[in-house]
């Protein structure tokens, strides 16, 4: 049964679990398993669509018909982003010697065009590409229906569909990738306003990365970014809404580059929850990653920079630090 990942074993040899995908306390038996206790969270509104989609994210449903032979897989969109976030590896790409580590598959909505490399313009375009993946090798069709009536725990999560037809379950991703967004940073809980030290990073921001890494609620839309002085109140808000990024391609000296442009410019957005960091992978903390930040007048390098290029100085680098923990 999809959505266990520990369980205690009874003096009578039953397997009770906490499954946190079907809601419900689960006993799991010879016979099988079942429901034992259903935990109904009074503020789960979530529509039908979007059930189905976490079901799709979190279990093997993409691609049922996958096999674990050899070098094939099930697959699921959790063995990378685990609980929707990473999985914390750097990943070869099949192409030549790039390499790429894993991004979160929350809070995309906001934060499109998709993939540090192709680019999808779209949720659309995502959840169509992501069937054909799941598909790949598999020696079957992507575009395939599922009778729920056959799953039951598809039932057990509250899906009241009879028949998921392929139109179905790729707005059902989409619509669980619209709907999935940042936890609430716990480094901004309970927070009225920055302190010194967090002020001066925002400073050191504005300074050196907000030309990137822009203060944006949708990444593609310049329109949509917030001023300097709306930072603060956002930042220390539960949703935390501001992007920190925006669309196309930068060369920052992180190489080798997934494109011959350069890689995506990435969000900022829940930066501590995404190491390791830079598309390869090569650093392993935040403070790695500004230790490594090099100026060349307007220019800033990421690594590979030219020798005469100079670092940011000790008190910006911690400053800096603490105002990226907030993010």
């Amino acid at each position: 049964m999809p959505g266990i990942a520990h369980a205690m074993v009874s003096t009578d040899g039953r397997i009770v679990a906490a499954n946190p995908l079907l809601d419900a306390w689960v006993e799991l038996g010879e016979g099988g398993g079942g429901l034992v206790v259903k935990v109904p969270a009074s503020d789960d509104v979530r529509d039908n669509d979007v059930r189905v989609g976490e079901a799709l994210f979190y279990t093997s449903l993409m691609a049922p018909f996958n096999r674990s032979d050899g070098p094939l897989s099930r697959f699921t969109c959790e063995t990378c982003h685990f609980e929707g976030y990473v999985d914390g590896r750097t990943h070869h790409t099949g192409r030549g010697d790039v390499r790429a580590t894993t991004k979160p598959l929350v809070g995309l909505f906001g934060n499109r065009p998709h993939f540090s490399r192709a680019l999808d313009p779209d949720l659309t375009t995502v959840a169509f590409n992501e069937f054909q993946v799941a598909a790949a090798r598999s020696g079957h069709s992507p575009w395939f229906a599922v009778d729920v009536e056959r799953t039951s725990w598809l039932r057990a999560m509250g899906v009241g569909s009879r028949r998921l037809s392929p139109l179905d379950l790729r707005r059902a991703l989409m619509s669980y990738f619209i709907a999935a967004s940042h936890r609430e940073n716990p480094a901004a809980m309970g927070r009225a306003e920055l302190d010194a030290r967090e002020r001066a990073g925002l400073r050191a921001f504005t300074r050196y990365c907000e030309s990137c890494h822009a203060a944006r609620l949708a990444a593609h839309d310049p329109a949509t970014r917030v001023p300097e002085e709306r930072w603060e109140s956002m930042l220390l808000s539960p949703e935390a809404p501001i992007v920190w990024g925006r669309a196309g391609y930068e060369q920052t000296g992180v190489i080798p580059y997934v494109h011959r442009d350069g890689a995506r410019v990435p969000s900022l957005r829940r930066l501590y929850k995404k190491r390791p960091y830079f598309t390869n992978g090569s650093a392993s903390t935040v403070v790695d990653v500004i230790a490594r930040v090099r100026l060349c007048g307007n220019r800033l390098w990421h690594g590979q920079a030219p020798a005469e290029c100079a670092p940011l100085e000790a008190v910006e680098q911690d400053a800096l630090a603490a105002f990226l923990d907030l993010l």
